[in-house]
C-alpha cells in the first residue's frame, strides 16, 4: 500500500504506511521467535495480491487513522 501512495505522490502517507509495516513486522517476528523458542513450527502462507481502487484509498487511510487513535 505504501507504494501506491508513493506512486500518487503522497509521500507522507506512503512513509507512514511503511513505518506501520515495520512495526507490524517486528510484532510478527516476536511471535515467530516465541514459537521457535518453544520448539514450535511456523508455517506461513502467501497472501493474494490486492489492488486498490482510487476511491478506496481515502476510506482505507481514514479507517487506519481512526484505529491508530484508539
Amino acid at each position: 500500500m505504501a507504494n501506491d501512495f508513493y506512486r500518487l505522490n503522497l509521500t507522507g502517507i506512503g512513509r507512514w504506511f511503511r513505518l506501520q509495516h515495520d512495526e507490524e513486522r517486528g510484532h510478527a517476528l516476536k511471535l515467530i521467535d516465541d514459537f521457535t523458542d518453544r520448539n514450535g513450527i511456523v508455517k506461513m502462507k502467501s497472501t493474494p495480491e490486492r489492488r486498490f481502487i482510487s476511491g478506496m484509498r481515502k476510506k482505507l487511510f481514514q479507517k487506519v487513522l481512526n484505529m491508530s487513535n484508539m
